[in-house]
């Protein structure tokens, strides 16, 4: 459910047919892959030291 400007919208059920077309095109089209966790880079390790930290405007 979302309820955003007063409008309330809910899930219904998906037509079986389309259902149907959807799992038909997920069997043929999908590729397994791994999950492989990406590696966080070191602060020493790029230009800049990591994080750019902003400094609050002066008025």
């Amino acid at each position: 459910m979302a309820e955003g400007i007063g409008e309330v919208v809910e899930a219904v059920p998906m037509p079986s047919l389309v259902q149907t077309f959807v799992q038909s095109f997920i069997d043929a089209h999908h590729v397994e892959r791994p999950f492989i966790k990406r590696q966080r880079d070191k602060t020493g390790d790029r230009e800049g030291g990591g994080r750019t930290v902003r400094s609050p405007k002066s008025s």
